[in-house]
């Protein structure tokens, strides 16, 4: 169970899927590139940034706590803000000393 105090919101997605799916639209884009195909590649790129955009208007938000990156869904009130990186590093550390990682 949770107790922090200290939380930040993201997206409800997996990083690594959209990072995949990041380097695969830049892949396909660059070989199209490489065989002179210059119209098809920027076709690529824009499809890739219109699902991106679609798939991130669709998503609902995910509260995560700094401390021991438990995720909070559901329906309520969201009082955190953005992700800190400087807080992070303060509180991620401190946790660690805490439970003795």
């Amino acid at each position: 169970m949770c107790t922090g105090q200290d939380f930040y919101i993201r997206k409800d997605f997996d990083p690594k899927v959209g990072l995949t799916f990041v380097i695969l639209g830049a892949t396909v884009s660059a070989v199209f590139y490489y065989f002179g195909m210059d119209l098809t590649a920027y076709g690529v790129l824009a499809v890739a940034v219109l699902v991106d955009l679609a798939v991130y208007r669709r998503l609902g938000d995910v509260t995560i706590c700094y401390r021991c990156h438990a995720e909070f869904r559901g329906r309520f009130e969201r009082m955190a803000e953005g992700f800190d990186l400087h807080t992070a590093d303060i509180l991620e550390a401190e946790y660690a000393k805490q439970v003795g990682r």
